[in-house]
């Protein structure tokens, strides 16, 4: 199994969750709506969770690149990658601290798989190992 299959399968149960989060945040009606804070701490949220999210698959991308297709991209983009998912994950798991009582936990599990994710990573990408 080459390292592009395992970083999409990574992405797999964090992308869902955060999808389904996405969809029951735009099914708030104007009643239900909490402080203006909240609102913004949970798009917030959603919007660097998303960000790690994303990033899983353009690193994947420039991993076949790099590997299978022969493409020198330098290390740089990687490491931009790679710190865009880590520090987009850590950073939406602090904001959700601050987020809507209805989906606050389910954030907060979503930051935690992706921030495991973004270590086991490294671990797996490190040159040498």
């Amino acid at each position: 199994m080459s390292a592009d299959y395992v970083i999409a399968g990574f992405s797999v149960v964090p992308g869902t969750i955060l999808v389904w989060l996405w969809v029951r945040w735009r099914r708030f009606t104007a009643a239900s709506r909490p402080s203006l804070f909240r609102r913004a701490m949970t798009l917030l949220s959603l919007g660097a969770l998303s960000a790690s999210v994303l990033a899983v698959p353009l690193l994947g991308t420039f991993v076949y690149l790099q590997e299978d297709a022969g493409v020198d991209l330098g290390e740089a983009v990687s490491m931009t990658l790679w710190s865009l998912g880590l520090i987009g994950a850590i950073l939406g798991g602090f904001l959700a601290a601050s987020a809507v009582d209805a989906i606050r936990d389910m954030l907060g599990l979503v930051a935690f798989l992706l921030t495991i994710m973004w270590i086991a990573l490294t671990a797996l990408l490190e040159p040498g190992a």
